[in-house]
C-alpha cells in the first residue's frame, strides 16, 4: 500500500515538473516571437498621402482649374479674349467682381469644395483704348502639394495647347512666346507666364497672358 502510494507521488511530481516546463517553454517562445497584432496586418505600410487628382493627367481635373479658367466657354479663359472690353467682359462674367477701375477689373472665384479654402483671382487689365490686353490669374491655396498639382496641371495644358518649346526666365516664370487664334479667327500674338509661389500653408500659383504687338 505504501509503495502505491509513494509511485503515485513521484507520478504528480513528474506531472507538476513537465507542465512547468510546457509553461516556461511557452513564455519563452512570447518573448521571442510576439503575437502579431490584427490591426498591424491591415495598416498601410506607408501614410497615406493627398490623391493624385492632377499629376500625370492629360487634362486639368482639380476643380479650382476648371472653375477658374472655364476651358468648355472658349476664348483665352472663360470665354474672354484679348481685345473685349470691360462692358463685354462683365456680361461674360458669372464671378463676383471685387475691385473695378478705369483700367482694371478683378474678380474672385472660390473653389467648389469648402474645405479646401482655396480660390482664385482673375485681374483683367485694359488699355487706354478700353481693350483688354492682358489677364493675371492667381491661385491661393492652403497647401503646397495642391499648389504642386495645379502648377503641373497648367504646365501640361498649355504645353499642350502652345507646345514644349517654353522656357523659365530669370525671376523663376515658366514663358511661352507664342501665337494663338483669337474667337474671331485672327492670329495673336502673346506670352504666357505660370509661376508656383510660397510654400507650406500660403502657397500659389500665378499665370499671366499678355497680348504683344
Amino acid at each position: 500500500m505504501q509503495q502505491e502510494r509513494d509511485y503515485n507521488m513521484r507520478r504528480f511530481a513528474q506531472t507538476v515538473f513537465l507542465l512547468g516546463l510546457i509553461i516556461c517553454f511557452s513564455a519563452f517562445l512570447d518573448v521571442k516571437a510576439p503575437a502579431i497584432n490584427r490591426q498591424e496586418l491591415t495598416a498601410p505600410s506607408m501614410m497615406p498621402k493627398k490623391p493624385s487628382f492632377a499629376l500625370n493627367k492629360q487634362e486639368p481635373l482639380h476643380p479650382l482649374l476648371t472653375e477658374v479658367l472655364l476651358p468648355g466657354k472658349g476664348g483665352l479663359i472663360r470665354g474672354v479674349d484679348f481685345g473685349m472690353t470691360k462692358q463685354q467682359i462683365n456680361a461674360l462674367e458669372d464671378a463676383c467682381e471685387e475691385n473695378a477701375g478705369d483700367f482694371r477689373s478683378k474678380y474672385s472665384i472660390a473653389c467648389s469644395i469648402p474645405e479646401m479654402a482655396a480660390f482664385a483671382d482673375v485681374v483683367y487689365d485694359f488699355q487706354p483704348n478700353g481693350q483688354m490686353d492682358m489677364v493675371t490669374v492667381d491661385y491661393y491655396l492652403n497647401d503646397s502639394y495642391i499648389a504642386k498639382a495645379i502648377f503641373h496641371d497648367l504646365l501640361k495644358f498649355y504645353a499642350k495647347q502652345f507646345g514644349e518649346k517654353y522656357f523659365t526666365d530669370t525671376d523663376g516664370y515658366v514663358t511661352w512666346e507664342t501665337e494663338r487664334r483669337s474667337v474671331d479667327g485672327s492670329r495673336q500674338n502673346l506670352a504666357i507666364y505660370l509661376k508656383k509661389i510660397g510654400r507650406g500653408e500660403d502657397s500659389g500659383v500665378s499665370i499671366q497672358f499678355v497680348k504683344k504687338s
